[in-house]
């Protein structure tokens, strides 16, 4: 709209300033004619006819066959012809931008009118529901299960999640509670995660990430995390699911604290060497599946 705005103003001072010249160009033609009227011996009759009262009496010179100069109508002509193009230019100009601010206000409700959130789906193809149980399956045919928990390094507590080493075991389910509160479970949206299993220890449930590790380097979900309050304090407790081909993957790329500075990445197995998958962050990316818990 500023661009038409700005085309519009600066054609506008051209043609004005090509009508100024218009208008001086007349005046020296009319002052040319005038000296050559005078200078004729019947300067003062001749330049009598030239006004409206002589040319109403009938003055011969006025007749049909005298010949006058023809300049001053061409000229009026043409700027009347520069005052038609001036206003159908600035009738275009503006209607082109009445037409583009309409498009873009259009684009703008039709975007928030589709604006719908990408759902986490099941196995059968349903949105995820906030707070239902569900297994999380890997999606490709594999020797291990599902996700369940486990202890390490022979220490009880806190209990770190782990894949099941049977493939026909679903291990236990989980549900999901995103940041926004939301009834289902968006894509690409902070949440928690917490098990549904009784946790043996006092820590609650709720997946975290651990420390990272001195002997392996890597850095391990467990239980222990907090429920809500989104912010600096709660950063390590906040996880998404994103797409991942035709399934899923679990991501951790937290959002609900502005300042801190996030090492983001996909949650995959870490192999131990007594053939345990563990769940780590930056691991071999584990896509999944979620089956509905019965």
């Amino acid at each position: 709209m500023k661009y038409w705005w700005c085309t519009g103003k600066a054609r506008f001072r051209a043609i004005v300033g090509q009508l100024s010249e218009n208008d001086r160009n007349l005046h020296h033609q009319q002052d040319d004619l005038h000296r050559h009227l005078r200078t004729d011996s019947d300067s003062e009759n001749r330049f009598s006819c030239l006004s409206s009262a002589a040319l109403n009496s009938g003055c011969p010179l006025a007749s049909p066959n005298t010949s006058l100069p023809q300049t001053s109508g061409r000229v009026k002509n043409s700027r009347y012809k520069e005052i038609q193009i001036l206003i159908l230019f600035l009738f275009i100009s503006a209607m082109s931008s009445t037409i583009l601010t309409l498009g873009i206000l259009l684009s703008i409700f039709t975007g928030l009118a589709g604006a719908q959130p990408a759902w986490v789906k099941d196995t059968d193809g349903q949105p995820l529901k906030a707070g239902a149980y569900y297994y999380v399956l890997p999606a490709q045919s594999s020797s291990f299960g599902g996700l369940y928990s486990a202890s390490r390094n022979r220490v009880q507590c806190p209990l770190y999640v782990t894949q099941i080493d049977m493939s026909t075991v679903d291990g236990v389910p989980a549900r999901f509670a995103p940041v926004n509160g939301m009834d289902l479970v968006p894509l690409s949206t902070d949440l928690n995660v917490e098990s549904s299993n009784s946790n043996i220890c006092p820590d609650p449930s709720i997946w975290t990430l651990a420390p990272v590790d001195k002997k392996t380097g890597q850095t391990f979900v467990r239980y222990g995390g907090v429920a809500g309050s989104p912010g600096r304090a709660t950063l390590r407790n906040w996880f998404r699911i994103e797409e991942e081909g035709e399934h899923y993957k679990l991501v951790f790329c937290p959002a609900v604290c502005k300042t801190c500075r996030v090492r983001c990445g996909n949650l995959g197995v870490y192999l131990a060497p007594n053939d345990v998958h563990w769940l780590v962050l930056g691991g071999d990316t584990l896509p999944v599946k979620f089956k509905k818990s019965m």
